[in-house]
This record gives C-alpha cells, sequence and structure tokens, in this order.
C-alpha cells in the first residue's frame, strides 16, 4: 500500500507564520472597514453637501407623470441629475432616467416627465417608487430618500369610504349612494367568502364610475366598447358601472367583479385556471341574473347543443352566441357542483387549487374522487343530455389518484448469486482493512510529528501548514428582482364581457346582454340607505 510521509514541523516556523498570518488578517480587515470612509461615494449621502429643498409627482391619467423638484448644493454647482421609478404590479419594473441639466448651478430645478399612456399604461390605483440622485463638480453624489404615489385616475374628484378590508371610491353622487355601495359590497364579500371558504387577506379597492364613457376612459386603449366590467387581481381591485342605488350592475356586475378578485386571491400561486371555473364562480355569485341567460341556456337544452367544458378551458368561442352561452353554462355547471358537492368540498377544492403545480384535474379528483369528465358526464345525465362518456366509464371510483394498483413483483433464482455476494463482502472487507490501516498509520506518524514540537502549553494545538483555508466561503448576496424567478399574477386583468379571455381579444358584440353597461337601471326592493356592520368571516363547517 502507498503512502507519502508526513513532514515534521518546527515550532519557531509554525509560530512565525501563525503570527504573520494573523497581522496580514487584520490589516485586510482594517482596510475593508476604511476604505468606504476615505472615498466620498454614493452611500454617505449624510456628508453631501447636497440637498432636495422639494419634491412632488402629478399624475395625468393615462398620459404621464410629472416629477418636480427643488435642489441646493452648498458646495458646488451640480452637474448631473438622474431620476428612478420603480413599479412591483403586475411585475416589477425599474427604469433610471438622465434628466438634462442645462446649465450646471448650485440651485436647480428639475422636472421629468414620465409616459403612462399607450403599451405603458397603468391602471389606477398603481402604486409607484421614485428617487433623484445628483453630482456636481467636486464629485459628490447625493441620492434622496424613495417616495412613493399612487396613480390615480385624475379626470374625477374623487369621494372615499372604507370599513375593513373594502374601501370605495365614487364621485358624482352624495354620501349616501357611496354608503349604499359600501354596505352592499361589504355584504357580497361576506357571502362570496363563505362560498369560496375564505375571504380577502388583503385591502380590495372597488371604483365605480357614473356612465360607460367614463369607465371605458379607465381601461387600456383599444379595449372594445362592450366591456361592462374589470376586475384586476394584482392590485386586488374592481372596476364597475353604477349610476344609480338600483342599478342592474349593482347586483350583477360588482358581486361579479368581487368574485374574481376574492377567488384569485385565494388561488394566487396557481394561474392556470380553467376559463369555465373561473367565470362559473362569478356568474354563480351574482345575486341577479337577466333572465336572458337562462333562455340561452334552455335553448341550447332542447337542441342538445351545449359546448364541451374542455373547450371552454382556454377561453371562450369568438361567435357572441355561444360566447353568451359559455357564461351561462358555466353558471349552471357551478351550481350543479354546489348542490351536488356542497359548500365544505368546494372550499376545499378550492383550497387545494392554491399551488404552483396547477394540476386541475388532479385536485378535483382529490376533493372529490372524480375529475370533471366524470362529473360534467353525470350532470349531462341529470339534464337529458347525450353523454360524453360510454355508458360504462359514466361512473368512476373514488380511489385518490396517488393510490396505484399492487402489481406482483417476478424474481427468479441465479445459482450463481451466492457465491457473487460473498465475493463482493470479501472485497468490502478488503477495503475497509486497507483504510483502517492507512488510518492508524497515519496517527502514529502525526502522533510523533507532535511529539516533537516545543510548546509553550500542552493544550496548544497543532497548527495548519497552511494559511490557506481548505474551503473559501461564499459571500452571501441579497436576491434582486432579477435574481429569482417572482410568481406573477396574469397582467391582462379580466374584461367580463361575452368573448373577452385573458389570452385573445375579440371584436365587439352586437347583442345587449349582461355585460353591456348602456341599460336601463331594474328597480329592485331592499336596497337600503345606511351602512349594514360587517360581520367577520365565519368558515363554514364540515
Amino acid at each position: 500500500m502507498l503512502s507519502w510521509p508526513i513532514p515534521t514541523i518546527r515550532s519557531s516556523h509554525l509560530s512565525r507564520f501563525y503570527t504573520l498570518y494573523t497581522f496580514c488578517l487584520f490589516i485586510t480587515l482594517l482596510f475593508a472597514f476604511l476604505l468606504p470612509l476615505c472615498i466620498p461615494g454614493r452611500a454617505f449621502a449624510a456628508t453631501s453637501p447636497i440637498a432636495i429643498t422639494s419634491e412632488n409627482a402629478t399624475t395625468v391619467f393615462a398620459k404621464n407623470i410629472n416629477f418636480q423638484v427643488s435642489v441646493t448644493d452648498t458646495d458646488s454647482a451640480i452637474t448631473q441629475a438622474s431620476i428612478t421609478v420603480t413599479t412591483k404590479v403586475p411585475t416589477y419594473s425599474q427604469q433610471t432616467y438622465d434628466v438634462s441639466v442645462n446649465t450646471p448651478a448650485q440651485n436647480l430645478q428639475l422636472n421629468w416627465q414620465d409616459d403612462i399612456s399607450g403599451s405603458k399604461f397603468l391602471f389606477s390605483g398603481t402604486p409607484l417608487m421614485y428617487s433623484w440622485m445628483f453630482h456636481d463638480r467636486n464629485d459628490h453624489w447625493f441620492t434622496g430618500s424613495t417616495q412613493n404615489i399612487t396613480v390615480i385616475d385624475s379626470r374625477f374628484q374623487w369621494q372615499h369610504l372604507s370599513q375593513g378590508e373594502l374601501q370605495v371610491y365614487w364621485y358624482g353622487q352624495g354620501t349616501d349612494f357611496g354608503q349604499i355601495v359600501l354596505s352592499q359590497a361589504l355584504d357580497n364579500i361576506k357571502r362570496i367568502s363563505a362560498n369560496l371558504g375564505g375571504g380577502p387577506t388583503s385591502p380590495i379597492t372597488l371604483w365605480v364610475y357614473q356612465s360607460s364613457d367614463d369607465f371605458r376612459g379607465a381601461l387600456p386603449p383599444n379595449t372594445f366598447e362592450w366591456v361592462g366590467g374589470l376586475a384586476y387581481p394584482p392590485l386586488n381591485e374592481a372596476f364597475v358601472v353604477v349610476d344609480s342605488p338600483n342599478a342592474d350592475t349593482l347586483v350583477r356586475d360588482m358581486p361579479h367583479e368581487l368574485t374574481h378578485v376574492i377567488f384569485h386571491e385565494l388561488v394566487k400561486l396557481n394561474d392556470l385556471v380553467p376559463t369555465w371555473f373561473d367565470e362559473g364562480l362569478a356568474v354563480y355569485n351574482q345575486t341577479y341574473h337577466e333572465p336572458e341567460m337562462q333562455q340561452s341556456f334552455d335553448d341550447a337544452l332542447k337542441t342538445h347543443s351545449l359546448l364541451p367544458l374542455d373547450t371552454l378551458a382556454d377561453g371562450f368561442p369568438a361567435d357572441s352566441n355561444k360566447a353568451y352561452l359559455a357564461y351561462a353554462e358555466s353558471w349552471q355547471f357551478m351550481s350543479y357542483m354546489y348542490n351536488t358537492f356542497g359548500i365544505a368540498k368546494m372550499a376545499h377544492l378550492i383550497h387545494l387549487m392554491n399551488n404552483p403545480s396547477g394540476a386541475f384535474e388532479y385536485e378535483m379528483t382529490n376533493a372529490f374522487g372524480e375529475d370533471s369528465t366524470h362529473i360534467e358526464n353525470q350532470w349531462l345525465l341529470s339534464l337529458n343530455q347525450p353523454p360524453i362518456l360510454p355508458s360504462t366509464q359514466s361512473t368512476k371510483s373514488t380511489t385518490q389518484p396517488s393510490n396505484k394498483a399492487v402489481v406482483p413483483l417476478v424474481t427468479t433464482t441465479d445459482a450463481s448469486a451466492p457465491w457473487l455476494i460473498g465475493a463482493g463482502a470479501l472485497l468490502i472487507l478488503l477495503s475497509l482493512s486497507g483504510v483502517s490501516g492507512l488510518f492508524v498509520y497515519q496517527r502514529r506518524r502525526t502522533r510523533f510529528a507532535t511529539q516533537s514540537i516545543t510548546t509553550t502549553s500542552e493544550a496548544q494545538p497543532v497548527q495548519q501548514t497552511s494559511a490557506r483555508p481548505a474551503y473559501t466561503p461564499q459571500l452571501y448576496i441579497p436576491p434582486t428582482p432579477d435574481a429569482f424567478e417572482q410568481y406573477t399574477q396574469p397582467t391582462i386583468p379580466y374584461l367580463d364581457a361575452p368573448g373577452s379571455f385573458r389570452e385573445e381579444i375579440f371584436p365587439p358584440f352586437t347583442f345587449g346582454q349582461e355585460y353591456k353597461t348602456e341599460q336601463t337601471s331594474k328597480e329592485h326592493e331592499g336596497a337600503e340607505s345606511t351602512q349594514k356592520q360587517h360581520q367577520p368571516y365565519q368558515a363554514p363547517q364540515e
């Protein structure tokens, strides 16, 4: 067995090396600490002669944001300026812009205009952060503190009420109108939360517009006229048109959009939700359904022309009539699921959906013991409609998908197996013996080398022969937005009109159905003019 001799280390050499190593380490740490103090850099703005005397930002909605700043320098003229603007919704974005300093001076007033039109559109309620940075002729740097602003639809004078996790913005109406909207929205949130098995954990903002034209001005460019309501889960916001306390939209569009917001907060780790499930929940939680929607469904029953759910998973048809039927059908199937499985199991399904895997069919089977195809087949049979599965597959066991059939193992006997096992064991024993012998030999040589060193204390450890450690620790670098993939909600909001989808935009429709906003108000009883007390959500019991 080969071995290498262990060198004997003289005590004097080891002591000198240890002293030198300690001294070099001390000098390195001291240099690292003092170097930043010797360089007038950007990180030490407190010592800079530059100071911001005033700053503000003014929003012209859907056009621009005008940033203004006044700055002074007690040492020399300011020669450079820049502004950094950061948004975190729907995705993280940080941009730094150079601001022209035409005439360097010790006192300056500067402004920067950020474009938020067209493809750079920002929804009302979008938070922004910004900070200014300056540099003067004597190489002083200064970075101002981070300022926070919120983009607001500046076309209107908004009024505001809030209670619990809800805040309502409206204009053009008195406080009584805002109280009615707030009260009904709170009731809707309580009812929707009970149906979904959980309520909002972050504040919800509801923007109420007085007319369809005003509402369309709050949407991104090129949004079609048939859009009648909007939910934007990344900001927990909903936009609706309500022109009076008795408007249909108050009992149809408002709970519809609030359902989208609450549901997507409950499943925020998963954006792969079938369209029929998403929209079915929203329509199911409306407190008003126009007769035309029910009639569309009944007509499809008579002609046996219901749409297969698997064709409604990634959007609704472009054809207006089929799109309207898709809403009606999703609503009816969701009602069937609630009636069949109950609120507790539906809430359990939604809870299971809050995972990044997006395995919807697995979660359906886990919650109900059946996938959506078998449940849909049973629903069709209950409506006297043609089944989508053969009769032999119309029912399915409630076995969980993780349970697999036990397959017996087939084993064979090899006559040489005992010899091979014995040979392998012998090789292992020989290897262990060799390693043990080497270890004992090295221990003896090390003990001999250690005893030859003259020490001042018997407790002094044996020093290593090299100043370079065996392992070089890596520096910890805090994560940045680009260092990891962040989960974000879909960036395209839910434009709730027949035929509106996350993936595609289709031509406007010609019929005046559910989401067409130019409709007369429906008188309904029970509209309350006083604010109701919001009760905390209680989870349904099994």
